[in-house]
């Protein structure tokens, strides 16, 4: 498989959450009105839409290949804390913002499929059959067909020293 969010855009659009005004307006501050901004693997531009309006500058780059993903902290197996700390920017700041999300049963199972390991391109002719399986889990778990999540999100600001 060469494009690991296949067929997710859509859902990806749709169904993910954003990150929220308040964590917008924490890296806006952090970069400040006349800061360049590289966004990098910046997906649809779930934080350069939203912060674009607050510096000089955004600049989103989507450059998720292979070689990108072999890369990155995740597969390190390294927090990214401990890579930065071990940096020339070693100067962090983390705040943490939570909002609270109800998510219908359309909502999770869109949500599931804008995940990299379940996108439609990933599942191919098996879309119908897994999201009709994941209705009537979902379902047998809570026949209400709603749920309430607690979301936390964490802005970390990585300086040089």
């Amino acid at each position: 498989m060469t494009n690991l969010f296949g067929g997710a855009a859509p859902f990806y659009v749709k169904y993910r959450p954003g990150y929220g005004e308040e964590a917008i307006g924490c890296l806006a501050r952090a970069f400040g009105p006349g800061s360049r901004v590289l966004d990098l693997g910046c997906g649809p531009g779930t934080v350069a839409i939203p912060l674009a309006g607050a510096v000089r500058e955004v600049r989103a780059e989507f450059a998720m290949n292979e070689f990108t993903a072999a890369n990155s902290f995740q597969a390190s197996g390294e927090h990214h804390d401990d890579v930065l700390a071990d940096s020339p920017f070693d100067r962090l700041e983390s705040s943490l913002f939570e909002k609270r999300l109800t998510w219908d049963l359309d909502a999770v199972i869109g949500l599931q499929l804008s995940y990299s390991y379940t996108t439609p391109d990933r599942l191919g002719d098996r879309v119908a059959e897994f999201t009709d399986a994941v209705r009537r889990v979902l379902l047998a778990a809570n026949p209400s067909g709603v749920w309430e999540e607690r979301a936390i999100t964490e802005v970390l600001v990585a300086r040089r020293s």
